[in-house]
C-alpha cells in the first residue's frame, strides 16, 4: 500500500500530463495506486473540479472540504463503510461509491446540487438504510442495485413501502434498482414504480415511453381492463393521427396542383399579353429598326467622308513639300535597315568561315596524325626490309662457290676455310627485295609531296 505524498500526486499528475502548478488543475487521477487515506496533501490543488480516486484501499472520506470546487467524485472500488466529509461540497453534483461497504445512506443533507448518486454494490439491504436519500431532494439519477435490497414482511414492512419513500424524490428520473431481493417480493414491481413515481424516465436499463406511462397508469386506475382500453386507444389516435398526417399530405398536394396551375395560368396570360404587345407594336417596332440602320449608314457615311479628308490632307502636304522630311526620314530609316541587314550578312559568313576554318583545322590534324603513323610503319618497314636483304646477302657470301686454279674444277670450300680468297664473286640483291624496297620508297615519296 502506497501513502499520498505530494512525490505520489506529481507523479500521478505527470502520467497523465497535468500542470506542475497546482492551481492549474482542474481534475486529478489518483485511481489505481493503493492510497490508504486521503492526505491534506490534496488542499494544494483548491480549483480541482473533477477527482478520481477509484480502484484504492481508501476506509474514510476525509479531507475533501480542502477543495471546494469538486464537482465530481469517483470513490467506487474502496473499502468505504460510511458516507461522511462531504458536508463543504455545495458544488457537488456527481458522487460514485459503488462498490465498497456502505450500509446506510447518510451525510447527504448539506449537497444541495446532488445530481447523480451511484451506490451499486454495496450492503443496502434493508429499508432503513434507504431513508438517508431523503436528505437530499435534487437526485435525479439514482443506483442502488447489487446491495441484496430487500423488506422485512415479519416485521410488519411491505415493498410498496420502498415505493413510497422513493416517491418523495421529486426530480427522480433514472432508477436503477435490478438485481436486489425487493423485486421478486411483490408482483407488477415495474409497473408499480413508473405508476406511483410520475418523473421516472429511465428504470432498470430501460426507458419509459409515453405509451408506457400511459397505459401503466391506465393499469393502476381500473387494472388489465382499464390497460387494455387504453392500448386500443392508443391504436386509434395512432391510426387518427396518420389520417390525419395522410389527410394533410394530400390537403397539401392539392394546394401544390393548384398553386402550380394558377402559375401555369398566369404564365400563359403573360405570354399572350407579350405576344399581343409584339404585334401591336410590330410596325413601331419596324420604324424604330429602320431609323437605326439609317442612323448606322449616316454616321459610317460620314465617317468615311473624314477619312478620304484627311487623306486628301495628307496627299497635298505631301505633294506641297511639307512632307520632305518624312520621306527624307523614310529613306534615312531605309538605309539603316540595308545597312543592318548587310551588317548581319557579313557576320553570318564570318561564322561560317570561321566554322569551315575549324572543320579545316581538324581534318588537316587527323591527316597529318595519319601521315606520321603512315611514315612510322614505311621506317619500321624499310627497317626490317634492310635487316633482311643484310641477313640474305651474309647468307649468299658464306656459300659462294670457288674455283681450284689446277684442276679448274669448282670445290665447295666456304669463306671461312680460306685464307685469304682469291676473288669475290658479286652478288646482286634479289629482284623480290628491289621491288619491294622501291614501292616502299616511292610510297614515301609520294606522302612527302602529299604533305609538304
Amino acid at each position: 500500500m502506497a501513502a499520498m505524498t505530494q512525490e505520489a500526486i506529481d507523479s500521478c499528475i505527470a502520467e497523465y500530463d497535468g500542470y506542475r502548478q497546482p492551481l492549474l488543475n482542474d481534475q486529478l487521477f489518483l485511481h489505481c495506486k493503493g492510497f490508504m487515506e486521503i492526505s491534506k496533501e490534496i488542499g494544494k490543488y483548491k480549483n480541482v473540479k473533477a477527482l478520481w480516486l477509484q480502484q484504492n484501499a481508501l476506509s474514510k472520506i476525509e479531507n475533501l472540504e480542502l477543495c471546494p470546487e469538486l464537482g465530481c467524485v469517483y470513490l467506487h472500488q474502496n473499502c468505504i463503510k460510511k458516507i461522511s466529509g462531504l458536508d463543504k461540497l455545495v458544488n457537488l453534483h456527481t458522487l460514485n461509491l459503488s462498490q465498497n461497504y456502505i450500509t446506510k445512506i447518510e451525510g447527504l443533507e448539506n449537497l444541495p446540487n446532488l445530481e447523480t448518486l451511484m451506490l451499486a454494490h454495496n450492503r443496502l439491504s434493508t429499508l432503513q438504510s434507504l431513508e438517508g436519500i431523503l436528505a437530499c431532494k435534487t437526485v435525479s439519477c439514482l443506483d442502488i442495485s447489487h446491495n441484496g435490497l430487500s423488506v422485512d414482511k415479519e416485521a410488519g414492512e411491505d415493498p410498496d413501502d420502498v415505493i413510497k419513500l422513493l416517491q418523495q424524490l421529486p426530480v427522480l428520473a433514472c432508477l436503477y434498482i435490478q438485481n436486489n431481493e425487493l423485486p421478486n417480493q411483490t408482483r407488477y414491481f415495474r409497473r408499480k414504480m413508473i405508476g406511483t413515481i410520475k418523473t421516472l424516465t429511465y428504470m432498470d436499463e430501460r426507458p419509459v415511453f409515453p405509451e408506457d406511462r400511459r397505459t401503466i397508469d391506465a393499469w393502476m386506475i381500473g387494472g388489465f381492463e382499464a390497460e387494455d382500453a387504453e392500448r386500443d386507444l392508443i391504436r386509434e389516435e395512432k391510426k387518427a393521427a396518420e389520417k390525419a398526417s395522410l389527410q394533410k399530405y394530400k390537403e397539401m398536394q392539392e394546394r401544390g396542383r393548384a398553386m402550380k396551375e394558377q402559375r401555369e395560368a398566369e404564365l400563359a396570360l403573360l405570354e399572350e399579353q407579350r405576344l399581343q404587345w409584339m404585334a401591336d407594336n410590330k410596325v413601331v417596332h419596324e420604324q424604330e429598326r429602320q431609323v437605326l440602320v439609317a442612323e448606322e449608314y449616316e454616321a459610317r457615311k460620314l465617317e468615311k467622308e473624314q477619312a478620304n479628308e484627311h487623306q486628301e490632307q495628307l496627299d497635298q502636304l505631301i505633294s506641297t513639300g511639307l512632307a520632305s522630311s518624312l520621306k527624307q526620314e523614310r529613306d534615312r530609316l531605309e538605309r539603316l535597315r540595308i545597312e543592318q541587314e548587310v551588317r548581319d550578312e557579313i557576320e553570318r559568313e564570318e561564322k561560317e568561315r570561321d566554322q569551315r576554318l575549324q572543320e579545316y583545322k581538324k581534318r588537316v590534324n587527323e591527316e597529318r596524325l595519319s601521315r606520321d603513323q603512315e611514315l612510322q610503319f614505311i621506317d619500321e618497314e624499310l627497317n626490317l626490309m634492310t635487316i633482311q636483304d643484310e641477313k640474305a646477302l651474309a647468307k649468299q657470301q658464306s656459300e659462294l662457290q670457288f674455283t681450284d686454279p689446277m684442276s679448274g674444277m669448282p670445290t665447295e670450300t666456304k669463306i671461312s676455310d680460306v685464307a685469304p680468297p682469291t676473288k669475290v664473286a658479286s652478288v646482286p640483291p634479289s629482284k623480290t627485295s628491289y621491288s619491294k624496297k622501291t614501292s616502299v620508297w616511292e610510297k614515301y615519296a609520294s606522302l612527302e609531296r602529299k604533305f609538304k
